[in-house]
């Protein structure tokens, strides 16, 4: 008896140190070539730290012929030199805070393979302009883009039920969200905040669209901010065609940027003000007669005043079809510019709009719509050679708009073309 209880006793020891070797030698690890640290226990390839130093950076869809489905807490933090980052379809979940101030991070695109944007993410990435969560996507984590303070436009998952505490909190451009009929859940400070000197404060103008009986519509009430309510009709068929919903207008004095060229919307909430360029160096600017942000198309119709008083760089402006009015000053000054296109539509030119540009050769005038030109609009315009500025105005309208340009300091020995 003695003998059997012994081997049993010794059998038992064989069982749990070879079940228990195996158990403790599961987790494999490794680094790859180009600096990707891995670790692949109970069937999970995970990406754990990145030591390369690439600024653009794929992320391998298989490590030794297994797929890669997540990506560990706080992989790429604070590399601020990432730029751009692929992520593989092969991608299913994130770790917490996985990019979070990645502040040079402009770029990502989040493939549909993935569930879950977990805490913190994309917490503090700050150069991130436009963000787009695919429809896999059913919930999104606290801090999620906290302190993203570049992001002017996001896209949220069609099928996302919960948005988490201080998800967009300190997100300061962006004034306008849509947030879709899926979501139950909006958790405290999700959107509409930032914090200034200790306190917490509303985003101005910030609006939310959503269906009327909805999460959204609770949350803008509940903190007191506009609320714009979408009206699908028949929306079972809509969604069994899927068919994209209209997009609905940014809130009146909303401010967004595209390529560069700044606007402000409206009152009427179908078109915006020309508000400036950021690139100051630019010599050459075309202000369109039409732009589109978040899907809508608004007409520009307005130019503001001092949008490009001073600038030293500009050489040649063509205004958009659709601008109605030119603002005062809006190019006084600017002492390289040498040609300048009216555009059609044009009415009326505020007072100063090309005062002191004196390296004038040529304006054209598109239209004949003209009624206003405000005191000394062209004043000193082309004084570097008054006789080589050349002003082309339409025939029909040639006396007009000769009286009123030499009314607003054009100087007589400009010469004045019909055409």
């Amino acid at each position: 008896m003695k003998r059997l209880k012994s081997s049993l006793f010794v059998l038992a020891a064989f069982v749990l140190i070879l079940f228990g070797t195996q158990i403790v030698s599961a987790a494999e690890t490794g680094v790859t070539g180009d600096g990707f640290n891995w670790t692949y226990e109970d069937g999970i390839m995970a990406i754990t730290d990145y030591t390369g130093d690439a600024t653009a950076v794929n992320i391998p869809s298989k490590i030794n012929g297994k797929a890669v489905t997540m990506l560990s807490d706080n992989v790429f933090q604070y590399y601020s030199s990432l730029t751009s980052v692929t992520i593989p379809n092969s991608v299913t979940s994130f770790g917490e805070y996985v990019f979070s101030r990645c502040e040079g991070l402009k770029s990502v695109v989040i493939p549909g393979s993935v569930t879950k944007i977990n805490t913190g993410v994309f917490f503090g990435c700050t150069g991130l302009t436009s963000i787009t969560i695919p429809d896999s996507v059913t919930s999104l984590g606290s801090y999620a883009f906290n302190e993203c303070k570049g992001l002017t436009s996001v896209t949220l998952s069609k099928s996302i039920t919960s948005i988490g505490f201080h998800a967009f909190y300190n997100c300061n451009k962006l004034t306008s969200v849509t947030i879709p009929k899926s979501v139950t859940t909006i958790y405290d400070k999700a959107f509409g905040y930032y914090e200034e000197s200790g306190q917490k404060k509303k985003i101005p103008g910030f609006t939310i669209h959503g269906y009327y009986g909805t999460a959204a519509e609770e949350y803008a009430k509940e903190n007191s901010l506009t609320f714009v309510g979408i009206q699908s009709g028949n929306e079972k068929e809509s969604e069994e065609k899927s068919e994209p919903e209209a997009k609905p207008s940014a809130a009146a004095g909303t401010v967004f940027t595209v390529s560069g060229h700044k606007y402000k919307v409206n009152g009427d909430l179908t078109s915006v003000i020309y508000d400036g360029y950021e690139k100051k160096t630019a010599s050459k600017v075309s202000i369109p007669a039409a732009v589109t942000f978040n899907g809508v198309t608004y007409k520009v119709t307005s130019i503001k005043n001092s949008a490009f008083k001073n600038n030293k760089k500009l050489k040649t402006l063509t205004v958009g079809s659709n601008v109605k009015s030119i603002g005062a000053s809006a190019f006084q000054n600017c002492t390289a510019l040498k040609t300048v296109t009216v555009g059609k539509n044009v009415t009326s030119i505020d007072k100063n709009v090309f005062s002191g540009c004196k390296a004038l050769t040529k304006i054209t005038f598109k239209g004949n719509k003209i009624k206003k030109i405000g005191t000394k609009a062209f004043y000193k315009a082309g004084s570097k050679n008054y006789k080589k500025l050349q002003v082309i105005v339409p025939k029909a309208k040639y006396q007009a708009y000769q009286k009123m340009l030499l009314k607003v300091k054009l100087s007589k020995k400009a010469k004045i073309i019909k055409k």
